[in-house]
């Protein structure tokens, strides 16, 4: 298909709120593939109204130029329902405001407990994109009481302005990303745990901005990256739940600072081997 519209070129919905949990029919089991995006706010969006659930989703060999976003999953507070086993693969993205936009902070809510109402986003891979001439790489964001799970990023060549940004997610796992951008760190997390980054670079790295910049983030392993010259500092640490970090096999030698802490953490906080 080709798709030049006003809102989202293709969404997937399944009830809203109480209402849609209250049904609880799933979509689920759906390809969507060879498309070319344009005009829209998302290419391939799931949500924000998914309260009886998304499963079971296979985008690929998509083309985005011009759309507001490529990858959009969205929901917030007091939906609920479950997104699950989703696959995004083999897509061209240029001139896209927003690539990658994962959120179930959809809308400012106030914090709740955990409950029927909280979405719970799970089991997401993302593997075979091209990024250029966009703002950002990647705005990711869970709720505090309801980490994303177990998000899979692998394959990606970006050049954009700004970087990557995650906060709230457990199970993160980037592979083969490779960020260049012009200003800030290439890569940003925050209030995450159980990461795991492979082979990740900025080709055009910023003496002012370190390539990662992690804070408040428990249990991280990074491997086989490298510094390129003209690295400022490779790795930032800050805040004060900072801890659990093993650099192993990494080539840091080009970096003026492999390693930079901040904000009271602890030298312990990480072990090179």
């Amino acid at each position: 298909c080709f798709i030049d519209t006003g809102d989202d070129c293709i969404t997937l919905k399944s009830g809203e709120d109480e209402e849609g949990r209250l049904k609880a029919r799933p979509t689920e089991n759906v390809t969507i593939t060879n498309c070319v995006m344009y005009k829209g706010h998302g290419a391939v969006v799931i949500g924000s109204e998914m309260s009886g659930g998304v499963r079971n989703v296979a985008a690929s060999n998509i083309v985005c130029v011009g759309t507001d976003r490529a990858v959009r999953i969205k929901s917030t507070r007091g939906r609920g329902g479950v997104v699950e086993n989703i696959r995004f693969s083999n897509f061209v993205v240029e001139n896209v405001a927003e690539p990658i936009y994962i959120t179930t902070f959809y809308t400012k809510t106030p914090p709740e407990p955990v409950s029927e109402r909280t979405p719970i986003f799970r089991n997401i891979a993302i593997s075979h994109f091209t990024i250029k001439n966009c703002p950002c790489t990647a705005k990711i964001f869970g709720l505090p009481e309801m980490p994303i799970q177990q998000l899979r990023i692998t394959d990606v060549t970006a050049s954009t302005q700004a970087g990557f940004r995650c906060d709230s997610v457990a199970g993160l796992e980037l592979q083969n990303v490779q960020v260049n951008v012009e200003k800030d760190p290439a890569f940003e997390f925050s209030n995450c745990r159980d990461l795991e980054l492979r082979a990740v670079k900025t080709m055009n790295p910023r003496v002012d901005a370190p390539v990662v910049r992690m804070e408040n983030i428990r249990d991280a392993f990074i491997q086989g990256c490298r510094a390129y010259p003209g690295t400022g500092s490779f790795l930032e640490l800050a805040g004060k739940t900072t801890g659990g970090i093993v650099l192993v096999g990494n080539e840091l030698s080009a970096a003026k600072n492999p390693f930079v802490l901040r904000d009271g953490v602890e030298k312990n906080a990480f072990v090179e081997k």
